[in-house]
């Protein structure tokens, strides 16, 4: 058993800034005053909250700030000072007295708690994966059903999957959208790490096209759809973060069958853009789902995210994958990715056009996310409003959009690992690799469809500091209960 943190090690510390913090585009902010103890001395200094990032200053004005993200926290109650927040990382230890109640709840999200067992019962395993499991698991203190993926700490997990499921933490903090999974909390143990989500009951897309009656959608039904996930898509995409396992077994259904309730699911390898190429995994996704210059060992950008819905557009008009055959024959025939569009039928002209062009085999001729919002086979069915842009606006928009960089420099860090196989990958490699290719190993980096698929999402968001009165009263309980012990 490997009992090392994921997060941290016993040599990892707090990075302070003595320096004025830097303006960013803040979600939301908490401004407060506590106690600080140092050296025996108690000192009051004003606390302000910007997602994970901490800012004190001083009264004389001085101001130092820290990115807390995936330190340790945990309510304290000292004799002289009450009760307060204590953050770790490694042996650095930092802690501030005073009201904390709302603060917990608002650095809970991108932080690491340890005491899993003392407010969730796992109930029932609802899926699994290579290195994961994950379980329904209820709230021991407002009932609330939640779907918890469960990481045990196996010797044979590697550095890199352990960076890969930090990595994927650290992107679904960072997303606050009605339609994308929302990490709730993250606690790890000596044994163990678990991500906590929110249950939903609606099932996959894939079960939706399976068990749609009439076996099939009318044109405007299709339309709506890959425009919700192309909105989805586009949110990311200005996020500066790439999906790369776009699938409709990644596609979650908040209540059963109601396209409204569609939600974007499934992380495990997206990743941040880096205009050098360097990703912890180059080649992922799912074989039959894939961009070609994905498969080509070419430099790729948001795009294939973008002809990965133009297969999933493909399969609603069609009933089928547009690449068939074993996993071999479904790699080689995706690694070309031209595909026939000539026996599709039900299907105006101007819908044509559109699937035409975010099926391009040439990523320069694919439209991006923003492009394939505006087109007119959307304002047909009047889901988009016409925009007017020259052609210098559209290179600047596309050039702005390819630029797009994630500064945090602990994610830049895992960004420039060298991609290679995870050990879990390294193991197929009995299912033969892709002549065209110099990497024999290419097929090893995909995902298959009867991997880690679970039916289930997330949603937690605090868009407000009002909280529901429901809601409060549950976290006011669960603090207290921390309070006691």
């Amino acid at each position: 058993m490997n009992t090392c943190s994921f997060f941290s090690n016993q040599n990892s510390k707090f990075e302070w800034m003595f320096s004025k913090f830097p303006i960013i585009n803040q979600q939301y902010q908490l401004t407060d005053e506590f106690n600080v103890v140092r050296n025996g001395v108690v000192k009051q200094r004003q606390f302000h909250l910007i997602n994970n990032y901490l800012i004190i200053k001083s009264k004389k004005g001085k101001t130092k700030w820290v990115n807390y993200e995936n330190a340790k926290l945990a309510i304290v109650n000292d004799d002289l000072h009450g009760y307060g927040l204590s953050l770790q990382k490694g042996n650095d230890k930092f802690d501030f007295f005073g009201d904390v109640e709302i603060w917990f709840n608002s650095m809970r999200r991108f932080a690491i708690q340890s005491d899993f067992d003392f407010f969730y019962v796992l109930e029932k395993q609802i899926g699994s994966g290579s290195f994961s499991q994950v379980f329904l698991a209820r709230n021991k203190y407002d009932g609330h059903e939640y779907a918890v993926k469960y990481i045990l700490k196996k010797e044979e997990i590697v550095e890199i999957d352990k960076q890969q499921l930090v990595k994927e933490i650290s992107i679904l903090r960072q997303l606050q959208h009605q339609s994308i999974i929302k990490l709730h909390e993250t606690f790890e143990t000596s044994d163990a790490v678990y991500l906590v989500m929110e249950y939903f009951k609606g099932g996959d897309f894939l079960q939706f096209i399976e068990e749609k009656q009439d076996g099939m959608f009318t044109e405007e039904q299709i339309a709506i759809i890959i425009y919700k996930l192309l909105k989805v898509i586009h949110y990311l995409h200005q996020k500066g973060i790439m999906h790369r396992d776009l699938k409709p077994e990644n596609i979650l259904f908040k209540e059963k069958g109601v396209i409204e309730s569609l939600c974007l699911g499934d992380f495990g390898l997206a990743d941040f853009y880096n205009k050098e190429g360097n990703y912890l995994f180059t080649r992922c996704g799912t074989p039959g789902y894939v961009a070609p210059e994905l498969l080509q060992d070419q430099q790729y950008d948001y795009k294939v995210d973008i002809f990965s819905i133009g297969i999933i557009m493909f399969i609603l008009l069609t009933g089928k994958e547009p690449f068939q055959g074993d996993y071999h024959q479904k790699v080689q025939s995706n690694y070309f990715g031209n595909i026939d569009l000539s026996n599709i039928k039900n299907l105006t002209d101007i819908g044509k056009d559109f699937l035409r062009r975010i099926l391009q085999v040439n990523p320069q001729k694919r439209l991006n996310a923003n492009q394939a919002l505006y087109h007119y086979w959307f304002q047909m069915f009047k889901l988009a409003k016409p925009m007017l842009l020259n052609n210098n606006n559209k290179v600047k928009s596309m050039k702005r959009l390819s630029q797009i960089e994630i500064k945090n420099p602990s994610l830049n860090t895992l960004a420039l690992i060298s991609p290679r196989l995870s050990r879990q990958q390294s193991k197929d490699k009995d299912k033969g690799s892709l002549p065209l290719s110099p990497n024999p190993h290419l097929q090893n980096c995909f995902t298959s469809r009867q991997q880690y698929s679970p039916r289930m999402s997330t949603h937690f968001t605090l868009n407000s500091l009002v909280l529901a009165n429901k809601e409060k009263q549950c976290l006011r309980s669960r603090i207290q209960n921390l309070m006691k012990y």
